[in-house]
């Protein structure tokens, strides 16, 4: 698959085809129409020390939340962590929400054609881990 962006930056027809064709490969993905749909874009968190956190897209269905982080490039061990760091802090938003809402995060890869689930890890006391 070719690398994003384009060879060179000064190509800007050849990005804007890349983007489109990646955006429309993203809408042909099971649920992505209706998640997008119900997503927010930009959605910031704040965590107890006071740092802004701010996650991509965070997606409403019922009684699920869905973060989709955006990604282009090969996909590297930090990708996920910072995921479910987004993850932990929505889950302790929605801990008191009643019906409960599952957390869960997709890192999409863009260039790469590639969903990976992430799921909230939850820890031994049923809290966070």
């Amino acid at each position: 698959s070719m690398r994003f962006p384009a060879a060179r930056y000064e190509d800007a027809e050849a990005v804007a085809e890349q983007m489109r064709s990646m955006l429309t490969w993203l809408m042909e993905q099971p649920d992505m129409t209706s998640l997008m749909a119900s997503g927010r874009a930009e959605q910031a968190v704040v965590k107890d020390n006071g740092e802004i956190r701010r996650m991509d897209m965070v997606c409403r269905l019922d009684t699920r939340a869905v973060v989709l982080e955006y990604k282009t490039g090969e996909p590297e061990p930090g990708h996920a962590g910072q995921l479910k760091e987004y993850l932990a802090l929505l889950q302790a938003v929605f801990v008191k929400s009643h019906p409960p809402v599952q957390v869960e995060g997709r890192l999409v890869y863009l260039d790469l054609r590639r969903i990976v689930p992430v799921p909230l890890d939850i820890g031994p006391d049923g809290g966070s881990a």
